[in-house]
């Protein structure tokens, strides 16, 4: 299971692959997922905001998936 919540861990400056347990979405999370707030990318505040915390097809969040991915693998429900 470990694997699986650890599927959009940044390494050595590259978004790894990610794969949506909802949609079944491939790709990458390289959206900002503060980007409601503009001025932090205008003034580019160093480490505001999440990012990569949204799918960008179905718009689920990474909270959301991790509950899914823990009752399927874990509770089995």
């Amino acid at each position: 299971m470990e694997n699986l919540l650890l599927g959009n861990v940044i390494e050595s400056g590259n978004i790894s692959p990610f794969s949506c347990p909802f949609c079944g979405y491939n790709g990458s999370l390289d959206l900002m997922g503060a980007d409601r707030f503009p001025v932090l990318r205008t003034l580019q505040v160093i480490g505001a905001g999440r990012r990569a915390a949204r799918c960008p097809k179905c718009k689920s969040s990474d909270k959301e998936r991790l509950v899914y991915t823990y009752l399927k693998e874990v509770e089995k429900i």
